[in-house]
Formats: C-alpha cells, structure tokens, sequence
C-alpha cells in the first residue's frame, strides 16, 4: 500500500530493456484479454505477477529496497513503474471508449472530442501521485477529478458501480 503515493513519489519509471521491460511484461496480464467492463483479480495481479514484474528490475544492493527470493530491488522504482502502469491503463481505456488514437499500450495521442471529466472513486483516488500522473497524461480538454470533489465519497466506488452497472 502506497499511502497518497509517497513511495512512487520517490521512484523512477523503469523501462527496462524491450524485451524484459515491467511495463510491457504488465500489459501480458490476462486482465486485458477480457472485455469492459472488468475488474483486475488475484489471478490477474497476485503473487507470480508481482515476483516477475519485480523480477524485471535491475539488482540492487540492501538499502530501502523490496527483497524477492534472496535478491533486492529499489522499491520506489517499482513503485513508481506500477503506478505508471495503472495510469496508462486508465488513459487506455478512456481512449477506447471516447475513440482517442492509442499506440501498443506505451504511447497514447490525444484526443479532439469534446472536453469531459473523469471521476476517480476508490484508492486511486487517495493516491495524489497517481492523480497527478493522470492530468499530466491527460488531454488539455480532460479534467481529472475524484468523487470526493463532486460530493460522492471516493470509497463507496462498490456502491456506486452496484448503483451504476446494476
């Protein structure tokens, strides 16, 4: 848990090589094979997710950093590459259904539909690292705003998509 997005704060985005890069290892998740509406699952991002996303790092020496198996990593990295993955998956999917141009799931390339706003309800929206990474990927017509500014507490995002989806 990465409380207001303190460690990611910290942390660079890790591009790795093409091949063993994090974030394109994270796009292989069966989560994204599925059809909207859905919701990521221990299946999708538990435990031999996380060991080999953070098994793409580079090894670095025991200071501050995350242990997997006997070997360390630098944890705001990681950190900051997850969340890193979590916007662009955000904008993609924004992409996806305001008909934006989007590249392989690395680059995304504007929008010219109307201006809009995105409500962001449940952690992300207590996370400010990631809702300052959203507006910076954001389109200049997009506003990025958590529920909580519109009068809807960010976590009761179970009970507005049982209200919502039905």
């Amino acid at each position: 848990f990465d409380e207001g997005g303190k460690i990611a704060r910290g942390g660079r985005v890790y591009h790795g090589r093409t091949r063993d890069a994090p974030i394109d290892f994270a796009w292989t998740a069966p989560f994204f094979t599925r059809s909207p509406v859905r919701r990521g699952s221990e299946a999708d991002f538990g435990m031999e997710f996380t060991k080999t996303f953070v098994g793409r790092f580079p090894k670095e020496p025991p200071v501050r950093f995350a242990e997997v198996g006997k070997e360390w990593r630098n944890v705001n990295d990681v950190v900051r590459t997850a969340l890193e993955h979590a916007a662009l998956c955000v904008m993609e999917g924004i992409a996806s259904h305001v008909g934006a141009v989007s590249g392989s799931g690395n680059h995304l390339m504007g929008h010219s539909g109307s201006t809009g706003r995105v409500l962001i309800s449940g952690g992300g929206a207590y996370n400010w690292a990631l809702m300052a990474r959203l507006r910076e990927l954001g389109w200049k017509n997009l506003r990025f705003e958590t529920s909580t500014e519109c009068g809807i507490r960010a976590d009761a995002a179970q009970a507005m998509r049982a209200a919502t989806l039905g």
